[in-house]
């Protein structure tokens, strides 16, 4: 003998669910426009979307694009003196400033936990290798 148990989506709950979904949808569109425009000048960029927040900020919205080899050596060299140092250089050439929440830029004291976030971010951009990582197939 087997009981389910099914709950049912109230109204409210569907219309936060549809409106989440189409917010997804309209993200994940500019996250591709926004890489297309880049790729017509550097095929084979990403862009990502960060974003975060809370009831009292609100959502902030990064996008980032993929650092280049260049600009991975300049922040590794960097991470040797300050991981601070490497991954300003890293905000300063992958943040998309024109399409980023403006409080991440904005530098007014009352907005530095957005530039923080952001920064500490950073390291994401670069994948650590090392001769250990590398499988010979």
């Amino acid at each position: 003998y087997f009981m389910a148990t099914v709950e049912l989506e109230t109204a409210e709950q569907k219309v936060k669910r549809e409106a989440e979904e189409k917010s997804s949808n309209e993200r994940e569109t500019l996250r591709a426009s926004i890489e297309a425009e880049i790729n017509q000048k550097e095929p084979g960029i990403k862009v990502f979307d960060w974003t975060f927040g809370n009831d009292e900020t609100g959502e902030v919205r990064v996008f980032v694009r993929q650092p280049n080899r260049y600009v991975k050596n300049a922040a590794i060299d960097e991470e040797t003196i300050s991981k601070t140092k490497s991954w300003q250089t890293l905000f300063e050439t992958c943040v998309i400033k024109e399409h980023t929440d403006k409080r991440v830029h904005d530098e007014n004291p009352e907005n530095d936990m957005f530039y923080y976030a952001v920064l500490n971010k950073m390291d994401s951009l670069i994948i650590w290798y090392s001769i250990d990582n590398i499988k010979k197939k």
